[in-house]
């Protein structure tokens, strides 16, 4: 039995917040090593790839205003709070700034680690060429990307990565 269903995504290239429909199976990378970065999280500690070699990634990328990103925060906590131990996962939200994160974090908590992109020196969602949120990365623990879906994931979609 085939079933149809489709996910919601926000595209930042035009600069609109507006929905955009994307499919939701995983794409093929053209990357298959996962590009190297070092960042800050918001609690200020510094990690960086290496930081999560010999586990599975989970790499999320997000926006505040982005409806898709807000209605998967719960499903993200969810898998975060089952896995942790087993597994890495970051957030990167990709455009504002930390007041406005924090302010976002006091109605929606979010559990998992989270990177603010305009902190950082060098742009993460530049160097994963990030055109629509939500993104999530699934990188292997040899950090060779194994998968890109792009629009908003479940706990049990992402559970299908785990080692």
């Amino acid at each position: 039995m085939l079933s149809a269903f489709s996910v919601s995504a926000c595209s930042q290239s035009s600069g609109s917040k507006s929905p955009d429909l994307q499919s939701p199976r995983p794409e093929q990378t053209n990357t298959p090593v996962a590009p190297d970065f070092t960042a800050t999280l918001m609690t200020g500690e510094t990690v960086s790839l290496n930081s999560f070699a010999g586990k599975t990634l989970f790499l999320n990328f997000w926006a505040t205003w982005c409806g898709p990103c807000r209605d998967e925060i719960p499903e993200l906590n969810s898998f975060y709070e089952e896995n942790k131990d087993s597994v890495a996962f970051l957030s990167v939200e990709i455009q504002e700034s930390r007041q406005e994160v924090e302010e976002f974090l006091r109605s929606r908590p979010i559990r998992y680690p989270i990177v603010l992109d305009s902190e950082q020196g060098k742009s993460i969602s530049d160097l994963y060429q990030i055109s629509v949120v939500p993104t999530t990365f699934i990188i292997n623990s040899k950090g060779e990307i194994i998968a890109k879906i792009q629009g908003s994931t479940t706990r049990e979609a992402l559970s299908s990565y785990l080692p």
